[in-house]
């Protein structure tokens, strides 16, 4: 029989305030900065009761004062959520002030650490010529990101692409993803839910759960 643990247990031992916990049990959304494992994550946590949720969760995500402090160094891009399904079809490459820069870069990038795109993925911007328009790079960047969806949908961690590095090297985010996940000190406490995330899609399956 899987465990299962109170409101009170499970904030508690991600370290939220006991403010915080009454929030959550309040119907309110919260969050709080956490430590990375490393210089290259950027992290948040979000607590929320499932039911009754609607906008307030994306609200609290953006909103949130670790994601605005790097707002300014990161290249952000929009998606919607229609039906439970990820829609990149009005996805822009934002902020405005450095979106020229970075269509140049799509264009001409051959792989190194600039951009996280597997060999596939570079051929297909490559495919487009020097002097593609904006929409027409963030129209395969739609394509791009649908298709890791349906990587990860499909196949799980180990199906999602590696990125083509420097020197021909390839990086496995989804290896990296599950070995950092493993590291994680709420693994062993929370096990049969870490099972289930690190198993996906296949514990999904095998519980009788489907998507949306």
């Amino acid at each position: 029989m899987a465990s299962t643990y109170s409101i009170d247990e499970i904030m508690s031992e991600f370290e939220f305030t006991q403010a915080d916990i009454a929030k959550v049990k309040n119907g309110e959304v919260v969050n709080s900065g956490v430590a990375t494992l490393t210089d290259r994550d950027l992290a948040t946590m979000i607590a929320f009761e499932a039911k009754g949720i609607s906008d307030s969760f994306e609200r609290v995500f953006l909103e949130s004062p670790t994601k605005q402090q790097a707002d300014s160094t990161i290249q952000q891009m929009m998606a919607s959520d229609a039906d439970g399904e990820l829609d990149f079809s009005s996805l822009e490459i934002l902020p405005k002030e450095s979106a020229a820069a970075m269509v140049k870069t799509y264009l001409t990038f051959n792989g190194g650490s600039d951009l996280n795109l597997s060999h596939k993925e570079i051929d297909m911007f490559h495919a487009l010529g020097n002097h593609a328009s904006q929409k027409q790079v963030e129209e395969v960047l739609q394509k791009v990101l649908a298709g890791r969806v349906q990587e990860y949908k499909q196949g799980g961690l180990e199906a999602i692409s590696p990125y083509l590095r420097g020197k021909g090297k390839n990086f496995f985010p989804g290896k990296e993803l599950q070995e950092k996940s493993e590291k994680s000190p709420y693994v062993k406490k929370f096990k049969e839910f870490a099972d289930y995330i690190m198993g996906w899609p296949s514990s999904a399956k095998l519980d009788g759960l489907q998507e949306g």
